[in-house]
């Protein structure tokens, strides 16, 4: 992918993640955590919560890890305990997913 660097450019990768096929909003996501994009952490919450595709969910979760959202671990301890019905590979990506980043918090012995 080429270098991006204008806010419109990420905005219209971010407006990508609203589209109707799921690979499109698939690698918008990848697009976004590669980049850092930062202002797009809500959009990337609201997809993982929200998308009815489990793909596109766990890829915009591994896209929020990538720009480092996680320093407290409330949003994914709830996907943990939520209603909505995540396949059970989403699940254990979670699960690892809060060990790797326990164990870079300080105090751990990781």
């Amino acid at each position: 992918m080429g270098e991006i660097k204008s806010s419109h450019s990420f905005n219209v990768i971010k407006n990508q993640l609203n589209d109707e096929n799921w690979r499109i909003r698939f690698f918008s996501a990848e697009a976004l955590g590669k980049l850092n994009v930062k202002n797009a952490i809500p959009e990337l919450k609201k997809i993982t919560l929200y998308d009815s595709d489990n793909r596109v969910a766990l890829r915009a979760l591994l896209s929020l890890e990538e720009i480092n959202e996680f320093e407290d671990l409330k949003f994914l301890k709830d996907l943990t305990k939520s209603n909505k019905h995540y396949e059970e590979y989403f699940y254990k990506e979670v699960n690892d997913m809060i060990k790797r980043i326990e164990s870079k918090m300080p105090g751990k012995n990781g």
